[in-house]
């Protein structure tokens, strides 16, 4: 766009640079590209308060560095989720509901 001072836009730039590093990416691998990755959900197993999911996860564009799963909105897996091996794109993940009461939403 080319607003501003120079010395504010190279200060600005170097910031973007900065989180991008922090995230382990490099400028050239980002895209214009409108393409989501896709995550399927092959199978799911619910056994009293444990459940069990397998899923796939493909980019034809890109490779998948990391995944999370959320539920009620709490990541599970942490806040940066989970690394995706090189050549892998299907997993599994079991997880059990902690005791108490848990936060649900009203339908809609």
């Amino acid at each position: 766009m080319g607003l501003g001072a120079q010395d504010q836009i190279t200060y600005y730039h170097s910031l973007f640079l900065k989180r991008l590093r922090k995230l382990g990416l490099a400028e050239g691998d980002l895209s214009t590209e409108e393409q989501a990755p896709l995550a399927q959900i092959t199978d799911m197993r619910v056994d009293g308060k444990s459940a069990e999911i397998r899923f796939s996860l493909r980019d034809p564009g890109h490779r998948i560095l990391s995944y999370n799963i959320w539920i009620n909105g709490v990541p599970i897996l942490g806040a940066y989720g989970r690394s995706v091996r090189r050549g892998g794109s299907t997993s599994r993940r079991r997880w059990s509901s902690p005791r108490g009461k848990t936060r649900s939403r009203s339908p809609a």
